[in-house]
């Protein structure tokens, strides 16, 4: 789930390498004017150098740049974000604001040639555009963010309870007392981990007397992401390894076939989408005890 914000945005003149409009969206303070002429002279490179047709993405300095050219106006237009960021995405919405550019300002590339005299104030006040843009794209992946995070912990609600049957099928009464001290051990270690005392949501989880797990009771607007998921599979591992202290290596296979497994097969679309079926095949398959 890699979410595109755009750090960066330069709307460049290729032909001076002039940095006809630049917004800074992030915390980290660059020279603008220095990196337009080394984003406008890595493309001319690989066009006329290597005979290319340009760039459209390319990772530099822990950043993902993504490259739009209007060979027309000689513009070219440059998002930069996390490394991790769709380039796909982040090239649509750079032709997004390549169309509300040319509108602004009712261009033409014979009216551009006209009046580009490189002077950039002129455009400054395009920032009002891309700031209403930029609020919108961040307004919608909150809301998918969101989602994405309910069906995370609907799965990982879902693999939790089918623990719990195994639990309840196979072991006694006494087995089942152990297994569930060994459990609430394992969680209030992981909780106490400074990592994870730090986000209240995360905070919440539960793990009851008769094994009943709360975990969909969590605010997905107000917990961070990547921390519930490296907690959830953190969980996951954790009963994985409990269980096999108590089964051999074919039995627990069996026990997992019978109500893990199908589970994943019919959610694999579910589990790709949230990107953790790897992840969580690698957890489940592996028979080391070691965390």
């Amino acid at each position: 789930m890699d979410w595109v914000t755009l750090k960066h945005l330069w709307i460049i003149d290729d032909l001076s390498s002039t940095a006809v409009f630049y917004k800074n969206y992030s915390a980290m303070d660059i020279d603008q004017d220095l990196v337009s002429g080394l984003l406008s002279a890595l493309h001319n490179f690989s066009e006329v150098e290597l005979k290319q047709h340009g760039i459209e993405s390319i990772n530099m300095g822990g950043l993902s740049f993504s490259y739009v050219d209007s060979k027309s106006y000689n513009l070219l237009l440059i998002a930069a974000d996390d490394k991790d960021a769709d380039p796909k995405t982040m090239k649509f919405r750079l032709e997004r604001i390549f169309d509300a550019f040319i509108q602004r300002y009712e261009l033409t590339p014979e009216k551009w040639r006209e009046i580009w005299n490189g002077n950039v104030s002129k455009f400054i006040d395009f920032y009002e555009i891309t700031d209403e843009y930029i609020s919108q794209w961040k307004q919608a992946e909150e809301v998918l963010s969101s989602a994405a995070l309910i069906d995370l912990m609907g799965v990982a609600q879902q693999i939790l309870n089918l623990f719990t049957n195994v639990i309840k099928n196979v072991f006694t009464s006494r087995k089942e007392r152990e297994i569930h001290f060994q459990i609430l051990k394992g969680i209030s270690k992981i909780l106490k981990d400074p990592e994870y005392q730090k986000d209240s949501e995360i905070q919440k989880i539960t793990f009851a007397q008769d094994f009943e797990w709360n975990i969909i009771s969590i605010n997905p607007t107000k917990v961070n992401g990547e921390l519930l998921n490296r907690f959830l599979l953190k969980i996951i591992n954790e009963i994985k390894v409990i269980f096999l202290k108590y089964f051999n290596v074919p039995m627990y296979y069996e026990q997992m076939s019978q109500e893990i497994f199908p589970y994943l097969i019919s959610s694999w679309s579910l589990l790709r989408k949230l990107d953790i079926d790897k992840k969580l095949m690698t957890i489940l398959l592996s028979t080391k005890i070691s965390n």
